[in-house]
């Protein structure tokens, strides 16, 4: 039996076409770009604040990005500024799944869940420029001069860096920078405050 104008042979041709529609959709969208999220960016700085906490409560910071994980340190309620350290982690709690990012608070490192944490867009950080250096200045991996260099910056560096955390040790201020995407701790006399209207940002 010829099929040139049977309605099966109609009924057919819309089943290949609605296929290949399918078909064609759903390989548009698996190649699509996903949606940018800054927080999966490692050289963006971002800074928080503590919220979703009491106020006469603390948020504590974890060693690791779990509940119970031991305590690393304490951020009060409201605290703004606290800044990320580029490290998130999705972490499933029963029937929960939350993300953890890694920040810091005056020295102290540790893990936070993010539903207590809200980005701040603006008004964060100090700006300085590295002086009184001749060939460059070390990035070390904590606020001590014998700890281990992870970084340096050149002495011809002009740009404005902002410091991510500022801790005091005897006799010392160390400051928390970042500088071609790693992070480390510079001694204070080797910088000079910078007023943000002076900066390219």
């Amino acid at each position: 039996m010829l099929l040139k104008n049977h309605p099966l042979k109609k009924l057919a041709k819309l089943a290949l076409v609605t296929i290949f529609s399918l078909l064609t959709g759903w390989h548009a969208t698996s190649q699509a770009t996903p949606e940018y999220d800054p927080l999966y960016d490692k050289e963006r700085i971002i800074f928080f604040q503590v919220v979703n906490v009491s106020a006469d409560d603390v948020l504590n910071l974890r060693k690791f990005p779990n509940y119970r994980s031991r305590k690393a340190g304490q951020i009060p309620a409201n605290q703004e500024c606290v800044a990320y350290l580029n490290k998130i982690r999705q972490k499933r709690y029963r029937k929960y799944s939350r993300k953890w990012v890694k920040v810091t608070h005056k020295g102290v490192q540790g893990w936070a869940n993010l539903r207590y944490l809200r980005q701040t867009e603006w008004g964060c950080g100090t700006f300085y420029q590295i002086v009184n250096v001749p060939d460059h200045l070390n990035l070390r991996q904590s606020p001590d001069h014998r700890s281990q260099k992870v970084g340096q910056i050149p002495a011809e560096e002009e740009e404005c860096l902002i410091a991510l955390d500022e801790v005091e040790v005897p006799n010392k201020k160390w400051v928390l920078l970042q500088y071609a995407g790693v992070k480390g701790w510079v001694n204070s006399r080797y910088l000079k405050k910078i007023d943000v209207d002076e900066c390219d940002v």
